[in-house]
């Protein structure tokens, strides 16, 4: 009989989380985070041109920037190949990995334009025109540039905000049955 009603009560205890979880916000599903990671490849790939051009017109003036954003390409081109072998790995370090560094990308595609536009004004006062004009180019492409990844960083931030929500309330849905059935099983 006590091992029947521990049945019971442990049935009880599953059926209630079943209940409390269609309440419960979901982690995004396949099909949004690889249209996130499709959004990101294609900003990436931009980037990466952006650095073309900011390597050709910044030269010495962007040289540690340069450096920089080479090595956050890398790293965004290497969590890009692990989602795309396994994209629910979003739902986890590498989601957050990807929100941060197409942050950083964001914040080093405006400095490229920043610096770029600072040029023009120095080359226009010189008279050097044709210099002007290519630092003009360069600071549109960078500000470009970032204008593209913020738009996917923040669609990648949404969805990584979703997964965290998400396993919240999934924690304190687990945490709240085991208090319940724990109470219910002192009672008994």
């Amino acid at each position: 009989m006590r091992y029947t009603s521990l049945f019971v009560i442990g049935c009880l205890c599953l059926t209630t989380a079943a209940f409390a979880q269609d309440k419960r916000t979901s982690p995004p599903r396949r099909d949004q985070i690889n249209l996130v990671l499709t959004q990101a490849e294609r900003a990436i790939s931009q980037y990466e041109a952006s650095i073309i051009v900011e390597e050709a017109t910044l030269k010495k003036l962007g040289e540690a920037g340069i450096a920089k954003d080479r090595e956050l390409l890398k790293a965004l081109n290497k969590i890009l190949a692990l989602l795309k072998q396994d994209s629910q790995r979003f739902n986890g370090g590498l989601g957050f990995l990807l929100v941060l560094n197409l942050d950083d990308a964001v914040r080093n595609s405006l400095l490229c334009s920043v610096t770029a536009m600072s040029e023009v004004g120095v080359n226009v006062a010189d008279k050097q025109v044709g210099e002007a004009s290519n630092y003009l180019h360069a600071g549109q492409t960078c500000s470009d540039v970032s204008t593209l990844l913020y738009t996917v960083s923040e669609s990648a931030s949404d969805l990584f905000s979703s997964y965290l929500e998400s396993s919240q309330q999934e924690s304190l849905e687990i945490a709240q049955q085991l208090k319940n059935c724990s109470a219910t099983l002192k009672r008994n």
